[in-house]
């Protein structure tokens, strides 16, 4: 036919028998023989026809200049004989020159061949397609079944190794002070040696002797949870010259992070309080066993502290009444050492005992208004088994990469968010080659837990990871 494309041929010769016909022109039909969209501003795209077209029973042939568009003429144009009108059917436009061109312009009738769609997507999808994501997800994260290493993990060594375990030692001098922003010194209340506030600093001086005869001198400074990190800063320096001018070893210990021969210069026991000694309303104090001695925490004057694994002490203001709170799963040790700090406390205070589950209103009375039996929460059972398990503590093992040590240093300089998508793509450097060990710290704290480790937390009845 001339003047039509091959491939428009046969859609061109469905047109022409349907006008031979008396049915009106379908829709349907001449889109069928659209084919491709029509020429615009492309390079891709051939010129318009030049010589007139035999589009069914119209004559096309004129152009718009504006928009480059082929327009159906009107000159000699036969009315429709379904409506008496000429119709306006759009010229097929030629088919471009590439199809695979991604630059050309695309139509939802592209890709459609005798009716079906083709599978065939575009390449300039700005929309990453299944496996251009699974390249990019590949590239960030490390492949797991790779990742997989047979782990030589000694379970039995690590459990029975027990680094809070120290050998005795013998305390030969010893003396504690209050240090203050400024670097000036101030000593503690007689017989009040053991008993630390968190808003203040301390400094230690402890020299003892060794089960082995060797003689040690080593200097604390012990910061409590509530002081100011510039104060901190500031007094450094002052305590590390104190300590160089003694001859002693230098230890910077901040509160729940005491060591064994610490707790031992004190005499065995530590008190840790909140506030400042100024302090004279009620407060209560949780006993616990620490490295082989009693340390005693202040804790929230509510019920809803009380513990049925610990004893606690509840003491009214002025020391004048003092009730000693026995927890089901305190062991013999740690009752004895509430009744000798209980005494200490306020040695002509009225010691009061009360079993857990048989407080008296009496009891309560010492507690902020409102405070009742409800408010103390329901533990688990297996809390009144401690008090049978002579070795029982809580443990805090990391596990980690011996690349992980080296990455510790440089940790600082990785802002929080950085170093959780590095650890979760498994990008840390010789994390892929680095062997998994397992780290046990002692002592440990809650602060001690890192967005970017994995902790197992040994709670003797209980483990959390």
């Amino acid at each position: 036919m001339s003047g039509t494309l091959p491939d428009q041929e046969k859609p061109a010769q469905a047109i022409e028998g349907a006008a031979d016909s008396p049915a009106p022109l379908s829709v349907r039909v001449a889109a069928s023989g659209w084919g491709r969209p029509m020429a615009m501003d492309n390079k891709n795209a051939t010129a318009p026809l030049q010589s007139p077209v035999k589009f069914g029973s119209v004559r096309v042939g004129k152009t718009n200049s504006s928009s480059s568009l082929l327009v159906p003429s009107n000159e000699n144009s036969p009315p429709n004989a379904m409506n008496g009108r000429s119709p306006h059917t759009p010229q097929p436009a030629a088919k471009p020159a590439n199809l695979s061109d991604s630059n050309s312009v695309r139509t939802p009738l592209d890709g459609i061949h005798n009716g079906t769609p083709s599978t065939t997507s575009s390449q300039s999808s700005p929309i990453p397609r299944t496996s251009e994501a699974g390249r990019l997800f590949a590239d960030f994260f490390i492949d797991p079944s790779g990742g997989k290493k047979s782990l030589d993990i000694d379970t039995q060594a690590i459990l029975q190794a027990n680094p809070a375990d120290t050998a005795k030692l013998k305390t030969l001098r010893k003396s504690i002070v209050e240090l203050h922003s400024d670097g000036t010194t101030s000593a503690l209340p007689l017989a009040q040696d053991h008993v630390l506030f968190s808003t203040s600093m301390y400094l230690c001086t402890h020299i003892y002797g060794s089960s082995t005869g060797t003689r040690h001198n080593e200097v604390y400074l012990w910061t409590g949870s509530s002081v100011n990190p510039s104060h901190t800063a500031s007094v450094l320096n002052h305590a590390k010259k104190m300590a160089k001018d003694t001859s002693g070893t230098f230890f910077h210990l901040t509160q729940g992070k005491e060591p064994a021969a610490f707790l031992q210069a004190l005499g065995g026991i530590l008190v840790t309080r909140t506030g400042s000694a100024s302090t004279t309303s009620s407060y209560l104090l949780r006993g616990r066993r620490h490295f082989g001695h009693l340390a005693f925490d202040e804790v929230p004057l509510t019920p809803a502290s009380l513990c049925p694994g610990f004893a606690h002490i509840l003491i009214t203001s002025n020391a004048s009444k003092i009730f000693l709170w026995k927890g089901a799963g305190a062991n013999s040790e740690e009752l004895a050492g509430a009744r000798l700090m209980a005494m200490d406390i306020g040695p002509t205070a009225d010691i009061i005992e009360v079993d857990a589950g048989s407080e008296t209103a009496a009891f309560f009375s010492a507690f902020p208004a409102g405070a009742s039996a409800a408010q103390i929460p329901k533990f688990a059972t297996h809390w009144k088994l401690k008090a049978k398990h002579d070795a029982y503590r809580v443990r805090l093992f990391r596990i980690e990469s011996s690349s992980q040590q080296g990455q510790q240093a440089s940790a600082g300089q990785m802002s929080a968010v950085g170093a959780f998508w590095r650890a979760a793509a498994g990008k840390t450097a010789g994390a892929e080659n680095g062997e998994v060990g397992v780290k046990e710290i002692v002592p440990f704290a809650q602060q001690d837990l890192e967005a970017e480790g994995v902790y197992v937390l040994d709670g003797f009845f209980e483990v959390f990871v």
